[in-house]
């Protein structure tokens, strides 16, 4: 009787644990609010859209963001998941850039975090590539 009652579970119970399975990694969750930000940019400084609004830039930014944590030596991996943080955590905007086209930035909000990463890749034998 009790084998009755707990078999219509057990499909519930599968797709729970089949779900859980794929869950992202914290890697993978800094990777996409950052990358997430930058889908969002605010037009700015008379743009009016951006690239990073193509259904490709998505995955490219989070591919590209995941291999930069993989590769990044254990000595710079903390300074770079901060300076994906501070990216994740703050506006992005997209502005005009130089020769025509459009870019994304942050302006300066971010520039202190990423130089200690530019920093400690130069100072690192085992840094990896940015």
């Amino acid at each position: 009787m009790k084998i009755r009652l707990l078999s219509p579970a057990l499909p519930g119970l599968v797709a729970l644990v089949a779900a859980c399975a794929e869950l992202p990694t914290p890697e993978e969750r800094l990777c996409q609010r950052y990358c997430y930000g930058q889908l969002q940019a605010v037009p700015s400084n008379g743009a009016a859209s951006c690239a990073s609004s193509d259904g490709d830039y998505w995955d490219e930014c989070v591919r590209t963001c995941q291999k930069d944590l993989d590769s990044a030596g254990e000595a710079c991996r903390t300074p770079l998941a901060q300076a994906y943080g501070c990216g994740a955590d703050h506006s992005w905007f997209c502005v005009p850039k130089e020769g025509g086209g459009r870019t994304l930035t942050q302006f300066d909000t971010c520039r202190e975090p990423w130089d200690a990463v530019y920093a400690c890749e130069k100072a690192s034998p085992d840094a990896g590539t940015p």
